[in-house]
């Protein structure tokens, strides 16, 4: 497996300001080569600021196995000495990973 980092809180959030008529080219830009689409606009300009974290995991998440990494798990959110959310793992695969006795 491979790991794969989803910066949401520490890139992605910074690209997403508050009011969308706010937001500049190079941020879609930005956004769209991370997700490699712009999907990520409507679950933005549609969803309520409190699901975008959820909705563009899942974004990420289906991208990646789109791509052929058909087996993901993903880590709790890493965070900050302070408690600030930061970014999550995701561990990606093409094959399932067995446990270990």
């Amino acid at each position: 497996m491979v790991g794969v980092c989803h910066p949401y809180n520490m890139t992605i959030a910074r690209n997403l300001p508050r009011n969308p008529n706010t937001q500049k080219d190079w941020q879609k830009e930005r956004l769209n080569a991370f997700f490699g689409t712009n999907e990520w606009e409507y679950i933005y300009n549609n969803r309520p600021r409190i699901y975008l974290t959820e909705e563009l995991l899942k974004l990420y998440t289906k991208r990646l196995k789109e791509i052929g990494y058909k087996h993901l798990i993903i880590s709790d959110c890493f965070r900050s000495t302070t408690g600030q959310k930061l970014y999550y793992m995701i561990w990606v695969g093409k094959h399932p990973v067995e446990k270990k006795s």
